[in-house]
């Protein structure tokens, strides 16, 4: 129902924006789409293989998209952006807002001098030496208990694993016992399919994992705004899937 919700709203969208754009085009205008249109039709569960391979074959490791995104293999590029001029590289209003539904106004939703501020409040902590002798004490018991004994079973069985998978079971657990306090084991040494795992911790991951992606893959900010308001194309599933990420959160903190 959802889905026939979307495409209905989309077609009335988008008829009479296309007829008005029509009827303004030349009448012996080159049939078919133009080539970057073409070039960027791209299914985006196949957009990162893609997207290494643009990479390899640029000069410089610098790719710019259609739509001023930027995306780069560069060392240069990246300490350029991340490090040697960070303030000239905002996230954005538009980014800010599309993931304020997910990440609020947090360090990683936010610019400026807020940004500044709770840099400089998480930096204390991560510099101590007492935070860096407690993550060896939580990460050396996860690598040599549950992580490397996995592998090698994988490996003694000649069985394909999904390594995605298990590094992102390895580092929420990590986060989990760091951050809460609390330990979620979604990497166990005897499970080799982690979309097996249940419980609350293995529930809030995938919601998390969801909604990310849904609030990654929304349109244009006046789009998706209309879509919320609505409840349709994907919206109604993000405000399921925040409520139980929510709903983790006040159990554990």
């Amino acid at each position: 129902m959802e889905v026939f919700s979307c495409g209905l709203l989309l077609v009335l969208l988008v008829l009479p924006i296309a007829y008005l754009v029509l009827r303004k085009l030349p009448k012996d205008r080159t049939k078919g789409p133009p080539a970057k249109a073409r070039q960027f039709t791209i299914k985006g569960r196949h957009f990162l293989e893609w997207s290494t391979d643009r990479l390899l074959a640029s000069p410089g490791a610098t790719l710019v998209l259609p739509s001023g995104d930027v995306l780069t293999a560069n060392a240069e590029v990246v300490e350029h952006v991340l490090k040697t001029n960070f303030t000239n590289y905002p996230k954005g209003q538009a980014a800010n807002s599309s993931l304020a539904d997910l990440l609020g106004d947090g360090i990683f939703n936010t610019d400026g001098p807020g940004w500044h501020l709770q840099r400089k409040l998480a930096s204390l902590g991560f510099h101590s030496r007492s935070l860096r002798s407690y993550l060896t004490d939580v990460f050396h018991p996860a690598i040599s208990d549950r992580l490397l004994p996995l592998l090698s079973r994988a490996a003694a069985s000649r069985r394909t694993v999904d390594l995605q998978s298990i590094l992102e079971c390895f580092a929420f657990d990590g986060i989990c016992r760091v951050a809460f306090g609390f330990d979620s084991s979604l990497l166990s040494p005897d499970s080799f399919d982690q979309d097996e795992i249940v419980g609350d911790a293995a529930g809030f991951s995938r919601a998390f994992e969801s909604a990310m992606a849904l609030i990654l893959n929304r349109p244009r900010p006046h789009l998706w705004r209309l879509f919320r308001l609505l409840g349709v194309c994907g919206e109604a599933r993000l405000k399921e899937e925040i409520a139980i990420i929510e709903s983790f959160a006040t159990k554990v903190v």
